[in-house]
């Protein structure tokens, strides 16, 4: 099980449907996306630490970490 988030720009919101059923599907507002459903909460008590370690470790050492990888396994 895990988490994400999704970034959809405010004009392209009412464009796209949900996956799971909604009463308003055109709606132009990101709580359509929204279907928590039962699942354990400590998913997403940890996003805002998965962001701070993301942060931390900055986007060019990951990046670099993953093409070394990504070389490692070919």
């Amino acid at each position: 099980m895990g988490t994400g988030l999704l970034y959809i720009k405010k004009e392209r919101i009412k464009d796209l449907y949900p996956l799971f059923a909604n009463s308003k599907p055109q709606s132009d507002s990101m709580d359509k996306f929204t279907h928590l459903g039962t699942r354990p909460m400590y998913i997403d008590h940890a996003i805002n630490q998965a962001i701070t370690f993301n942060n931390k470790i900055g986007q060019e050492k990951k990046r670099a970490r993953l093409q070394f990888l990504k070389n490692y396994w070919m």
